[in-house]
């Protein structure tokens, strides 16, 4: 038989701000592991208390126990494939471990380390036969201390930080396309560690190795930190352009700080020029530069997770209700009169300036920032929540301030005395149903679409009209077309073969599989069809049940596909489902 484990490793680099990654450089190794009284004890072992840097005596005592190993690709993700006939494994214990080539985003020069390997811990798979053997799955992340120890070995630092406007010393609202630049303190001279860019929701990350920080006047004779041995004392600048908006001094540097700094960086608002941004699709952002968004197809580029949860993956498309982020300042950047704001779209494969407001149905309520209702005394004052609206509510809501949509052209007004000094994050929700519609499930084949949207701004007056950059998303609100039959009469006691039936299509189809279960002891499923690339599949498998005990039977067809609202990927799951009562005895 042929077993395949999968799975996904990544490292936690900051705990505040959710950020992860990769270990694209890497294998993920299985060993069969040596005859053990406390076998057991290992497989229940906490990995915390497993986790562990091989040696070289201990690599090689255990090489003769390899059954296989895979690369770790871009997302994550491996799958190792054992065969029983080559590797003579039969679904036992397995110690997993990852090798370590080198870390994500490390540089070539200073690397201080050659290649480690980490035994992670124990695990006896949870096997499931399929069409193609038996699969199972191995997920792991590592804690921020233990991965960023790794880190250190390889002489690999890393700065994670989100910069924007602030409130209580947390970034609320981050803004996009600043320049940071983080520095080491010395008393003789500071070094640049490096530089970075925020993204569309104001996140950045600058990478350095440690020899950066360890270098002197007297280098490479003399290398050493000489204000502390544990690591640099960091300080940062932000600017937007050749605009200073935030500039640290020595009480703000953080001393000996670790391989991995978490931070939050907070500038003035008022320094920006008040200058409009569209920025995100949910969580995802779609800068052209900094996001992850293809600016061609509309689709996700990469991973991308908030708040310790993925809220797309590369190849996603988007669906339903969606969030459109960004920032409208309440006074316009050249006439210093009010503002407002819209959203434009046009259906098109090819890039083409949208020429559709959007407004009406398509809109849905959507908070868009909080008012300070007595300005004189903001903070022991309530805030209330400004929400934008296509109509007036009947009853009028006394706990909030509604901004009506203009129904005519679409726009929206600005109102003063906000908590973000505009409107920010999500400036609009829209429904995609009302654009690309779903239509038929039943309908087999059918594609999605892609729109391409305009953020357009300008004062009240309408002077001084500033407008976004064009950005695509591709739509598909299509359900899977699924269906699951079985050739007899599903009102009677069943015996016999039993011919399944089944079809699943989707264009942006992730995964989809058919499973039995039942509490019939002694029951093995019987390898049954299922699949991981898009339009799913189509067939006839015949079951043959002359084995199987009397009971009844739990046949289910699957699946999930790959859209995401850019906050909630998709969550499907039984697509179709019977249920049969199976009885080969004759009585």
């Amino acid at each position: 038989m042929q077993y395949t484990l999968q799975g996904l490793i990544r490292g936690l680099l900051c705990n505040t701000l959710q950020v992860v990654e990769y270990p694209t450089d890497s294998l993920i190794r299985v060993y069969r592991p040596n005859p053990s009284d406390d076998l057991q004890g290992r497989i229940n072992a906490n990995p915390k208390q497993t986790l562990a840097v091989l040696s070289d005596e201990a690599l090689s005592n255990r090489r003769s126990n390899l059954l296989a190993e895979a690369r770790v690709d871009d997302e994550g993700r491996f799958s190792i494939v054992m065969d029983d006939a080559q590797v003579k494994y039969d679904g036992g214990a397995l110690d997993i471990d990852l090798y370590l080539e080198r870390v994500p985003n490390q540089k070539d020069e200073g690397a201080s380390s050659s290649p480690v390997q980490v035994h992670i811990t124990t695990i006896q798979p949870k096997w499931r036969e399929t069409n193609n053997g038996a699969t199972s799955v191995f997920n792991y992340t590592f804690s921020e201390a233990s991965w960023c120890a790794l880190r250190r070995r390889f002489g690999a630092w890393v700065i994670l930080g989100r910069v924007g406007i602030c409130e209580n010393g947390r970034v609320t609202q981050g803004v996009p396309n600043l320049s940071i630049t983080a520095f080491d303190q010395d008393w003789l001279q500071d070094d640049t560690l490096g530089n970075a860019t925020s993204d569309g929701n104001g996140f950045f990350r600058i990478d350095y190795m440690e020899e950066d920080f360890k270098q002197t006047f007297l280098s490479p004779f003399i290398n050493v930190e000489t204000l502390g041995p544990a690591g640099p004392d960091v300080y940062f600048n932000v600017t937007d352009g050749s605009t200073t908006l935030l500039q640290e001094s020595d009480s703000d540097v953080r001393d000996d700080v670790s391989p991995c700094l978490c931070v939050e960086l907070c500038v003035n608002l008022d320094s920006l020029g008040d200058f409009p941004y569209f920025t995100s699709y949910g969580d995802i952002p779609i800068d052209a530069v900094h996001g992850a968004l293809d600016q061609t197809t509309g689709l996700v580029t990469q991973t991308v997770e908030t708040a310790g949860t993925v809220r797309g993956i590369a190849g996603d498309g988007f669906h339903s209700i969606i969030e459109l982020g960004g920032y409208i300042p309440d006074t316009h950047p050249d006439t210093g009169r009010p503002t407002r704001y819209r959203f434009m779209y046009v259906i098109s494969d090819t890039q083409t300036t949208p020429n559709q407001q959007i407004k009406g149905s398509i809109v849905r309520n959507t908070v868009v920032s909080q008012l300070i209702v007595n300005p004189s005394d903001p903070i022991s004052t309530p805030l209330q929540p400004i929400e934008v609206r296509t109509t007036a509510p009947t009853t009028p809501l006394t706990d909030r301030t509604i901004v009506v949509q203009d129904q005519v052209d679409g726009w929206i007004d600005v109102i003063a005395n906000t908590i973000h000094s505009g409107y920010a994050n999500p400036l609009l929700a829209i429904d995609t149903r009302q654009i690309i519609s779903g239509g038929n499930p039943s309908s087999v084949g059918l594609n999605g679409q892609r729109i391409w949207l305009q953020m357009q701004f300008e004062d009240i007056d309408g002077n001084g009209r500033i407008t976004s950059p064009i950005y695509p998303m591709y739509i598909n609100n299509w359900s899977e077309f699924a269906q699951l039959s079985l050739g007899v009469d599903l009102c009677s006691e069943l015996s016999g073969d039993l011919p399944l039936t089944y079809s699943v299509d989707h264009e942006l189809l992730q995964n989809w599989a058919i499973s039995i279960s039942t509490v019939a002891s002694g029951f093995v499923s019987p390898a049954l069809p299922s699949g991981n690339a898009p339009r799913g599949g189509n067939g006839t498998v015949t079951l043959q049940t002359s084995t199987w005990s009397p009971c009844v039977y739990h046949i289910r067809l699957t699946g999930r596909r790959q859209v995401t609202t850019g906050l909630q990927r998709d969550d499907s799951d039984t697509l179709r489902s019977l249920s049969v009562y199976i009885n080969n005895s004759g009585s």
